[in-house]
């Protein structure tokens, strides 16, 4: 008699202990999905900004006129904050590959932009906010 109790009791800590694995699994299962979502929404979001930086910075890599430009108030609102800025320092902060010439020349025609405009002026390594 006390055999069969055993037995069922091994059962019934048995069945709590499957659905715990299947649990497991699908939680698993779930996990690798949310995964997957979550790479291919960065690849959007990486995609978008370079398209985003593009866009704003296509006026300054146009050689057509030197119309009104509105400059990004990024990197207005960077130098009023940090006042001197080295040119490595600065495309660290804007978060701009290096290896990117084209949007290198872009920031390199608004900072002479801003420089022509008096409101910058170059210094050894970098650039300065003048007051």
């Amino acid at each position: 008699m006390e055999h069969v109790e055993n037995s069922l009791n091994q059962e019934k800590e048995h069945a709590p202990r499957v659905k715990l694995i299947e649990n497991l699994q699908k939680l698993k299962d779930e996990n690798d999905e949310l995964r997957k979502q979550n790479k291919i929404l960065n690849k959007v979001v990486d995609s978008l900004d370079e398209e985003l930086r593009s866009f704003r910075l296509k006026p300054f890599l146009d050689s057509l006129g030197d119309g009104i430009r509105q400059y990004e108030t990024e990197l207005i609102d960077l130098f009023r904050r940090r006042k001197v800025l080295r040119n490595d320092e600065l495309l660290d902060i804007l978060n701009i590959d290096t290896t990117d010439s084209d949007i290198i020349k872009a920031i390199n025609k608004q900072l002479e932009s801003l420089q022509r405009y008096g409101v910058i002026k170059v210094v050894p390594g970098g650039w300065k906010w003048k007051d």
